[in-house]
């Protein structure tokens, strides 16, 4: 059973199938696929990232001075001092760790959607597209593109959020869906981004990290493919599905990671 989990770690207690208690000095911590990955793999995104958001908040302050709610004066005050440059930064929420928080709990309110429409399909794949339909015109655009993406494909869930693990490659994770398409089972993670945003090599990484745990727990149902579900900030979806070399390479980058941090 899981008890914790964080962007770094998974922890988990065992529990005695006789007894149904938890062996309580028995705990066994294992890092999250996202956390391999991270700590191996080169993030083409992070500067692109870096350079919209000090575009987007210089503009922003731009247009605070030309609609008059910063005066000349006071923007040139608060500028011109690094001490309080920063401190109007952490006021407004602009500092890089500020950005960090709020995109993550924007994408983990939508997984939380997403996961309402899965656990909803499960049962009643037509209760699944009413829910669907009920949401298509919400205001938030990741939610209207998620309920876009689901109507407009009607997956059949089998797994929504689900936690795995793997004693093969000692690593853990959190699966956002497994549905059936065309008759085989498919691995689909969810990602919010801004529009026009593609799909990450880690993206695909990480999917097949997710399908090397599913398919370990899941002997009798095996993943053959998978995807990255992009929900963007005008509202559109894209689902890229993952290229098949990447099948196989997240083990590759576990054994990397290992080698480099002597395990974990």
């Amino acid at each position: 059973m899981r008890i914790a989990g964080d962007n770094d770690n998974y922890t988990f207690v065992l529990r005695n199938d006789v007894t149904g208690r938890y062996v309580k000095d028995c705990v066994i911590e294992l890092p999250s696929v996202t956390t391999v990955i991270k700590r191996v793999l080169v993030k083409h995104g992070l500067l692109p990232w870096s350079y919209n958001q000090t575009l987007d908040a210089f503009v922003g302050v731009a247009n605070m001075v030309y609609e008059g709610e910063l005066s000349v004066e006071d923007f040139i005050d608060t500028f011109t001092d690094p001490d309080m440059a920063k401190e109007w930064m952490k006021e407004n929420g602009l500092r890089p760790e500020d950005v960090k928080t709020d995109a993550s709990r924007r994408g983990s309110e939508k997984h939380v959607f997403l996961e309402s429409l899965g656990q909803t399909g499960v049962e009643d794949d037509e209760a699944a597209e009413y829910y669907a339909r009920k949401h298509v015109d919400d205001d938030d655009p990741f939610v209207h593109a998620i309920c876009e993406w689901w109507l407009a494909t009607n997956p059949s869930a089998v797994a929504v959020e689900t936690v795995l693990w793997s004693t093969k490659l000692g690593v853990a994770g959190s699966v956002d869906l497994v549905w059936k398409k065309d008759g085989y089972l498919r691995v689909t993670d969810l990602k919010t981004r801004k529009a026009g945003s593609k799909a990450y090599e880690s993206d695909f990484v990480q999917v097949d990290g997710y399908t090397d745990l599913w398919n370990e727990r899941n002997p009798e149902l095996q993943c053959l493919d998978g995807s990255v579900l992009l929900a963007m900030d005008d509202g559109c979806y894209n689902e890229v599905e993952v290229p098949d070399n990447f099948f196989g390479t997240f083990e590759k980058i576990k054994e990397l990671h290992d080698m480099i941090r002597g395990g974990e």
